[in-house]
């Protein structure tokens, strides 16, 4: 799993470098993403 949160990150990284997303944005995204990890039982890498 922590290559697909890392991969992740690095699509918003690039959502952001081309003007789609602002950083408020991918912190939302994560987040919410780490949120939907923990309830399906998981254990999100690094956090």
């Amino acid at each position: 799993m922590a290559r697909y949160f890392a991969r992740y990150a690095t699509v918003l990284d690039e959502q952001i470098d081309a003007g789609y997303l602002c950083a408020a944005e991918r912190a939302r995204m994560l987040a919410t993403a780490r949120a939907a990890f923990l309830r399906a039982g998981g254990n999100f890498p690094g956090g």
